[in-house]
This record gives C-alpha cells, sequence and structure tokens, in this order.
C-alpha cells in the first residue's frame, strides 16, 4: 500500500534558535522565514538552516568571541576595556584606557600591527624631553613604524607587507632609535644595509639617494669594459637617462649598444 506523504507545513513563528527568532513566514518563498537576530540584524532562513544549527546567529556571536579575547589585554601603554561600535566600513573599535589615563577608541587592527601603542603621551614625553618633535630625525623614525606597521600606509605592502619589521625598542621608543642613529644628517635618509632584513641598529645608516639607488631591490648591475656598476651609475657615467639605457637592455640590446648609441634627432631608437 502507497504510503502518503505528510506535506503539512510547521509553523515555526515565535520559534527561538540560537540567537534567532522566528517573526514569520517569508511572502515571496514559503520554504523561508523571516528572522531577526538578537543584535537587530534580520534574515531569511530556511527551515532546514535553522533545525539543523548550521546558523545561530548573523556572525555577531562570532564576533563577540573575539571581543572576549581582547577585553583585558594589553597593547603598549593601552588597556583594552570593552568593545565600542562598529563604522559604517565594518571597522570594530575597542574601548582602551591608557596608563596615564587617556580614555579613546582604538581598531583591533591598530592594537594588533602595534601602530597605536599609547594615546601619544610617551611620543610627547620624549619629544619633550629631548625637544626633537618635528625634526628630520622624528619624521624618519615616524616614516620608518608607518610603514611597516600601518597597513593603510601607501608603502606598506613594500615594506611591513612583505615582513620586515623593526626591532621592539625602536618601536616603543625614540629615545633609543636616537641613541642607536644619531641626529640624520643634511641630505641623507633612513637606509637598510641589507635590503632582506628589518631595521636594528645593526642593519640600519643614514645615506644618501646615490647609495639607496645602489641598495634598491630592483637595483640593475651592467658589465661593460670589464667594469661592473649600477644601472645608476652608469647614467652618471654616460650621460644617458635611466629609462633610456634600461629600455634599450630590455629590448635586446647589448651592454655596449645600450651605453654608447644616442638618440638622433627625432627621438627614434637605431642600434649601431
Amino acid at each position: 500500500m502507497e504510503k502518503i506523504r505528510n506535506t503539512r507545513k510547521i509553523d515555526m513563528t515565535g520559534k527561538i534558535i540560537g540567537r534567532w527568532t522566528v517573526i514569520s513566514e517569508s511572502h515571496n518563498n514559503e520554504r523561508y522565514w523571516k528572522c531577526v537576530c538578537s543584535c537587530g540584524t534580520e534574515r531569511l532562513l530556511s527551515a532546514g538552516q535553522l533545525n539543523s544549527g548550521r546558523t545561530m546567529s548573523c556572525g555577531c556571536k562570532r564576533d563577540d568571541d573575539k571581543r572576549l579575547k581582547l577585553e583585558g589585554q594589553r597593547f603598549g601603554k593601552w588597556t583594552v576595556v570593552s568593545y565600542s561600535h562598529k563604522n559604517e566600513r565594518g571597522v570594530h573599535y575597542w574601548n582602551c584606557v591608557c596608563d596615564c589615563g587617556t580614555k579613546r577608541a582604538v581598531t583591533a587592527g591598530a592594537l594588533s600591527f602595534g601602530s597605536s601603542k599609547s594615546c601619544g603621551c610617551g611620543q610627547l614625553e620624549s619629544a619633550t624631553k629631548h625637544g626633537m618633535w618635528g625634526t628630520p630625525t622624528w619624521q624618519s623614525w615616524e616614516a620608518m613604524k608607518k610603514r611597516c606597521l600601518n597597513p593603510k600606509a601607501v608603502n606598506y605592502n613594500d615594506y611591513g607587507g612583505r615582513g620586515l619589521s623593526i626591532c621592539q625598542e625602536w618601536v616603543e621608543s625614540f629615545e633609543a632609535f636616537l641613541r642607536d642613529m644619531g641626529e640624520r644628517p643634511e641630505g641623507k635618509t633612513l637606509d637598510r644595509i641589507k635590503n632582506s632584513e628589518g631595521y636594528s641598529k645593526d642593519n640600519c645608516q643614514w645615506s644618501d639617494i646615490k647609495t639607496q639607488q645602489k641598495n634598491r631591490r630592483s637595483c640593475v648591475y651592467i658589465t661593460f669594459n670589464g667594469k661592473t656598476q649600477t644601472l645608476y651609475d652608469w647614467s652618471v657615467e654616460t650621460g644617458l637617462n635611466e629609462t633610456t639605457i634600461k629600455y634599450r637592455l630590455d629590448h635586446g640590446w647589448s651592454a655596449e649598444q645600450a651605453l654608447t648609441a644616442k638618440k638622433n634627432s627625432i627621438n627614434r631608437w637605431h642600434r649601431p
């Protein structure tokens, strides 16, 4: 005897599952129910999703679990007190208190990546003591931290994004940076001796533009007449633009042709 399938639909209105409360049946699709999360988020969910336990919230539970892991933790001079809010871009902020007593909402990224270690009181104390606030040396220190620790920095991918770090003493103290490096000489900037390593006393120096050109990851070395030097140095020696020499090499010219041929009057390229 053929069994009769029970097609009666179970009314789930008012049922509470996890953080979801079922409000009503969906008018557009009878397989779905209109639900509201305890945080206020509304969503259409199927009976299968609800009954199987695959979804217990809109995601706020997961965010709450993360927030609990941050509360009470220390980052530099900050102590995380509680969760604050999420802005329109989806960035979460935490209420923090600095050792000096200042209270501020700080993003998790700024805390985790170390771009915010305090309300600024530590930097102010250092600047007041040394009178170095805003000087070229101070600017180099700030720029170093920004490109290595701040994911929003324009050049972060070339520094912090590829794993370059800063010794912890320099991160926390301008005084330590000043002690190890001295004041920045005129016409020079902070340079790493080994391009593949991070910022520390043993791997940093004050260098001029020419020295830094030689130390770039993209630096090109050319050998001609038994002498090997950088593209920059050959440009200075021959009077040719770096772009001109590199263009020739990229298009199959030999080192001799690239370094000795000149442009003609109508700016077309001719091999000798």
